[in-house]
């Protein structure tokens, strides 16, 4: 079984805002094509931007493909021009720019929006000085613990510290985990401060990598017909992770709290070393395809876009994606971020202090499954691993 090992996007746009005339343009008339690898994956029209409603902001035509992000950098590659805008992950966006297959960006509208994010959103979209991408959308997961477990929480920074505090507790309570989310997050941040993919030198064989390695990917099967869990967690699955008088912590993104955000706090997902200095930020980048023939158009769109960010992300009920932490002045976010929360101000926090993870391993993870089943070792799940990296690298 593939699977993009990397982490589901989680975060954007809910909630209606009154309706505004379209905006007069001076177009030619053609449509924009914009691929967003999530339309239509959840509701009447789930997209990463409400494009549904753009029409109440620009008279430019446009219409959305889903083209999947495996086939999205072969399509840029092979020079097609049927979409003119694409939404990217960090890892296709990487590739592209390093093979400087990009249309750099001049709207001063543009370059002002990158400047209203975070800065490591902002610093990624540029290159020697040139503007290449416009950030999007992030989504970011947190450690939700109820208000009443907070105030004793013991350090759960690092990842011992929260393991030992959850194998430990003594009480009615359940820590949930999903599946092997949690060493996903971890192996994340290894692979960015351990490893130097981009000049192919890593090393997986080492004493932290064996120790999250064993410590999270032992005890439950992935594709079981009823999940498993980590030592001392119990499955998300099916579980209402929202019962603050039954739940520990539980790995959450704030549009799961967010209708309960008096009763929750939030904290960063723990770190597997102090050399991690940041929390994992899953990024969705707008690109301009360099083979597009309606360039102009395609910037006017994301200019737009740039113009009514906060508006067109509170887009209808039917999202399957919702707050998205991109902007880094807390005035940029609305009522149904409920702002005045300790909770809107953790993820707030955690977003400010993020990362971007440019290198996510497309890989099939056989080693777990083995690993799991006990038909190798440790020592061999590890060194496998590492053999699909390498492979991954130098296709």
């Amino acid at each position: 079984m593939k699977r993009l090992f990397a982490f589901t996007a989680l975060a954007i746009f809910l909630c209606s805002c009154g309706a505004k005339a379209a905006q007069t343009s001076d177009t030619s008339g053609e449509k924009i094509v914009i691929n967003d690898p999530y339309s239509g994956q959840g509701g009447a029209l789930s997209s990463i931007v409400r494009l549904d409603r753009f029409s109440e902001y620009s008279d430019i035509p446009i219409a959305v493909e889903g083209y999947g992000y495996s086939d999205v950098v072969l399509k840029i590659l092979a020079g097609d021009s049927d979409v003119d805008i694409y939404f990217l992950s960090v890892t296709e966006a990487r590739e592209l720019l390093e093979k400087g297959i990009c249309e750099p960006i001049t709207s001063e509208k543009i370059i002002k929006h990158n400047g209203s994010c975070f800065e490591y959103l902002e610093s990624f979209c540029n290159v020697d000085g040139k503007t290449f991408l416009m950030p999007i959308m992030s989504s970011l997961t947190a450690i939700a613990v109820p208000n009443e477990i907070y105030p004793e929480l013991p350090d759960i920074s690092c990842i011992d510290g929260y393991l030992s505090w959850v194998r430990n507790y003594q009480g009615p309570r359940k820590a949930y985990t999903r599946a092997d989310n949690l060493y996903t997050f971890l192996n994340c941040q290894y692979e960015k401060y351990y490893c130097d993919f981009k000049n192919r030198s890593f090393d997986y064989d080492t004493e932290i990598y064996r120790h999250i390695y064993s410590e999270l990917l032992s005890g439950f099967e992935r594709y079981s017909e009823t999940p498993g869990a980590v030592k001392g967690f119990e499955s998300a699955a099916l579980k209402d992770l929202t019962d603050e008088s039954t739940v520990l912590a539980a790995e959450g993104n704030f549009s799961e709290y967010s209708g309960e955000a008096d009763g929750w706090r939030a904290l960063p997902i723990p770190k597997i070393s102090d050399k991690v200095e940041g929390n994992f930020v899953n990024a969705v980048f707008a690109y301009i395809n360099p083979y597009g023939d309606n360039k102009e158009n395609a910037i006017k769109v994301l200019e737009t876009i740039a113009e009514n960010y906060s508006d067109m992300t509170d887009g209808g009920i039917y999202e399957i994606f919702n707050y998205p932490f991109i902007k880094k002045n807390r005035s940029d976010y609305g009522e149904k971020y409920f702002t005045d929360s300790a909770l809107f101000n953790d993820f707030f926090e955690i977003a400010e202090n993020g990362f971007v993870h440019e290198y996510q391993i497309l890989s099939e993870r056989n080693d777990i499954d083995l690993y799991q089943s006990g038909r190798i070792s440790l020592d061999e799940a590890i060194e496998m691993y590492g053999r699909e990296v390498k492979a991954r690298l130098n296709e």
